[in-house]
């Protein structure tokens, strides 16, 4: 996948690369030509001294120096120096003979530079005019090259050393920039990923770069238009599912009176069918509300308060127990005070649909057990049922809407009264859990067979 970040870094970095060893090579030159010239001047100094010990006298010329003078002009730390004068007729006045190669002619006061070999070392040579009666005196100055070696080795020390330092720190500057221009998308990518289809938020980040300000702008659109279809779906499915309930209630009432009314026994079961299929839609109907009621969230201030999770399913006991006589149903409760933020409305909901999918699954002569208590800093709410449970494979997808578990309910009912559930009940809890920052799972049950599905809140 192409990436922006190493695009940016590829695009610096390698122009950096090839820059360097041609700054590094200027930076050795500009360093090693200084130094070579100040060490050729020394030489120059040594032949400007070496000149005032020519004397002329009678028109003969002579070379008069005391060893001690000699001595102190030839002295060198590191190199050898080497000397010879030569008179204008070629003969030499003092030094080392082997110095005579090469062969040059000067002119007065000119200099010249060579390099040469003497004794098996490499030198370097000045050859010095100087006047010397009516002709010229040739002065010769040599020195080995310890000490430009040691230039050249240093120069190349300290530019190598440099030009590392330089680009590692032009390279480290080079990805910080590239990072921070780029932690904004960084911020973007995080925003896409925290975003829930059912709550998106437009991007309010820190100000961005005019280049993205299109990008931003645009996206920004597209949230606003998709937070405007959910609205109006959502809104469609309340106002539907809204609509729905009296003239479903109608027909439920119509066909509960229809069965006590003397009829054929031809039709009876037709109309047993119906009854229940009007039931089905009338739940349906019921839990499709619910649904759009916590997905529009119902998040008033004033609805949302502290709560006793406890408070809670004492208000559904005597309901719910009349309805566990109704299914011979054993239907227990093992509740602790456990305070919650939350919207009560809601919850109510959510424990009602966890009531309905264990009644509805377990079967009659079940049991089903609530349980609520705190831990730590969460509050626990349980229900659990010892019916067919749910496969482990399927735990993940339960939750989906309008997804039910394989047949769960199969092993104690008929085809017609299993398909009364909805696939809706799991979904509505798991969006209100959502709501209050809750965990919805399914565990493993304290009795070994069967349901648990826990609700986990940050508890106050």
């Amino acid at each position: 996948m192409h990436s922006l970040k190493r695009s940016l870094l590829i695009g610096l970095i390698v122009p950096l690369l090839l820059i360097l060893p041609a700054v590094a090579a200027i930076q050795y030159w500009l360093i090693v030509t200084p130094a070579k010239a100040e060490i050729d001047a020394q030489l120059g100094d040594f032949a400007l001294a070496l000149a005032r010990f020519i004397h002329e006298e009678g028109g003969m010329v002579s070379f008069k120096i005391t060893a001690q003078a000699e001595r102190l002009l030839l002295t060198d730390q590191s190199d050898k120096e080497y000397f010879l004068v030569l008179d204008p007729a070629g003969r030499a006045l003092a030094g080392d003979e082997a110095l005579r190669d090469p062969p040059l002619r000067v002119a007065p006061d000119e200099w010249q530079f060579v390099d040469g070999v003497l004794h098996h070392h490499r030198l370097r040579i000045l050859v010095f005019g100087t006047p010397c009666g009516a002709g010229v005196c040739q002065i010769r100055i040599a020195e080995t090259f310890i000490k430009r070696n040691q230039v050249r080795t240093d120069a190349l020390i300290a530019t190598i050393g440099y030009s590392l330092l330089f680009g590692l720190i032009t390279i480290g500057v080079m990805v910080l920039a590239v990072r921070r221009s780029l932690a904004v998308l960084n911020q973007l990518n995080a925003h896409l990923l925290a975003q829930n289809p059912h709550e998106l938020s437009l991007w309010q980040g820190e100000p961005i770069p005019k280049e993205l300000a299109p990008l931003i702008a645009a996206w920004n659109q597209l949230l606003f238009k998709l937070q405007e279809s959910h609205r109006a779906q959502q809104q469609l499915i309340a106002d539907v599912a809204h609509q729905m309930r009296t003239p479903l209630s109608s027909l439920k009432m119509e066909a509960e009176l229809a069965l006590l009314e003397p009829h054929p026994p031809a039709v009876h079961q037709a109309l047993e069918n119906l009854n229940r299929a009007a039931d089905r839609a009338a739940r349906l109907s019921a839990q499709l509300l619910s649904l759009a009621r916590a997905d529009q969230g119902l998040q008033a201030v004033g609805q949302w308060q502290m709560v006793d999770l406890k408070t809670v399913v004492a208000e559904l006991v005597e309901e719910w127990s009349r309805r566990a006589l109704v299914q011979s149903i054993d239907l227990g409760f093992e509740l602790e005070s456990a305070l919650i933020y939350a919207n009560p409305s809601l919850l109510i909901e959510a424990i009602a649909n966890l009531l309905d999918n264990a009644f509805e699954y377990a079967g009659a002569g079940s049991v089903v057990t609530v349980r609520c208590r705190v831990a730590g800093y969460r509050a626990f709410l349980d229900v659990e049922d010892n019916g067919p449970g749910i496969p482990a494979e399927e735990h993940a997808r339960v939750w989906e809407r309008f997804y039910r578990a394989a047949d769960t309910a199969d092993a104690h009912k008929d085809a017609s009264h299993a398909s009364r559930g909805s696939g809706l009940g799991l979904a509505i809890v798991a969006e209100i859990a959502r709501r209050h920052n809750a965990v919805a799972e399914i565990l493993s049950p304290q009795t070994g067979q069967g349901t648990r599905i826990r609700l986990s809140f940050p508890a106050v």
